[in-house]
């Protein structure tokens, strides 16, 4: 019924993924529980589907760049969450006969290098979607903040592996997924969302984002002056934003690399 529901209302890919993640949620995830360790990565491929069959419900697209951002996300976030609370919980996973990378590591050393390694590779991502055009810097900018937050958590919990200090991992993973997805969101690069209510919402918040501000105001006093920079839209002052750092050092940087290949291609063998 569920496949049915999919295929009519959205298409068949999505059809597909979801049928696909109930065989792979109900075989090769519940049948590991009892035998290995490896039912975390299983698990975590079965949290990371979901996402992209909505994005492929809306677009029709199962391997679009934002597909595989939202699912990676969602890959990561698994481990420091789950990892975390099998170690608050891993005398009783051990009861129930489950094979937790925590029920087997007395010390938690590599229940917490784990979770260490995996929050380190999610706060890539942020930065990851800004420099390739998905999402504006400001997204990487703000994820300096929540993701030093994690960092912060995950190492407290490496140096002294308390049940408290897990506790503290697994409560910022709570608030820390839809922190991640709503300001993705709200960062997209996608003008099609300016005549939606996020395009709305958006332009409100603008009013209290610093990059729009100092932007603002730039590109008044430069107007104001009669200056050509006016015209622009943006003054000498729009150089104090973090945002237009970011952007003019990576767009001086794309730049440079482009002259090289220029210079290498023209300083080749001729045919």
């Amino acid at each position: 019924l569920f496949r049915s529901v999919l295929y009519a209302g959205a298409n068949p890919a999505t059809a597909a993924l979801g049928a696909g993640n109930i065989l792979l949620y109900g075989g090769a995830y519940t049948l590991s529980k009892p035998r290995t360790e490896w039912n975390t990565w299983i698990g975590a491929v079965v949290g990371a589907i979901p996402p992209v069959m909505g994005y492929c419900a809306a677009t029709g697209e199962v391997l679009g760049a934002e597909a595989l951002w939202l699912g990676t996300g969602l890959f990561l976030w698994q481990f420091p969450h789950f990892f975390s609370l099998a170690w608050v919980h891993r005398k009783d996973y051990a009861r129930g006969g489950f094979q937790m990378v925590p029920v087997n590591d007395p010390t938690g050393q590599r229940t917490a290098n784990l979770v260490g390694k995996y929050t380190v590779a999610l706060a890539a991502l942020p930065i990851l979607s800004s420099a390739s055009g998905m999402t504006s810097w400001m997204f990487g900018l703000e994820s300096l903040v929540f993701n030093g937050i994690a960092l912060r958590a995950a190492q407290k919990f490496s140096d002294d592996r308390s049940t408290e200090n897990a506790r503290g991992v697994f409560k910022t993973s709570l608030w820390y997924l839809p922190l991640l997805l709503a300001l993705f969101l709200f960062h997209r690069q996608d003008h099609d969302l300016d005549e939606t209510l996020l395009g709305d919402v958006k332009r409100q918040l603008r009013g209290y984002c610093a990059h729009d501000l100092v932007t603002a105001a730039s590109g008044d006093a430069a107007g104001s002056s009669g200056g050509a920079e006016g015209e622009g839209g943006a003054g000498p002052g729009a150089k104090l934003c973090p945002v237009h750092i970011v952007d003019d050092t990576v767009g001086k940087a794309k730049a440079g690399g482009e002259r090289l290949v220029r210079q290498l291609t023209a300083s080749g063998p001729k045919p």
